[in-house]
């Protein structure tokens, strides 16, 4: 993750940084980019990918 991030990357970054990660390693469409994302806006960084809707608990 170093080729991602540094020591001063705040979680806005960290989000990009894992969501480049699982597109540059699996492809944008993958299913690790796919439940990276949604799991960002579920911790109110970034917003939900178009298309999914939320879980209800």
């Amino acid at each position: 993750m170093t080729t991602y991030m540094t020591s001063t990357t705040d979680y806005a970054a960290a989000r990009t940084a894992t969501l480049s990660a699982a597109t540059d390693l699996y492809g944008a469409g993958s299913t690790d980019y796919n439940q990276a994302a949604p799991a960002w806006a579920g911790v109110t960084v970034g917003s939900l990918p178009s298309g999914r809707v939320p879980a209800t608990p």
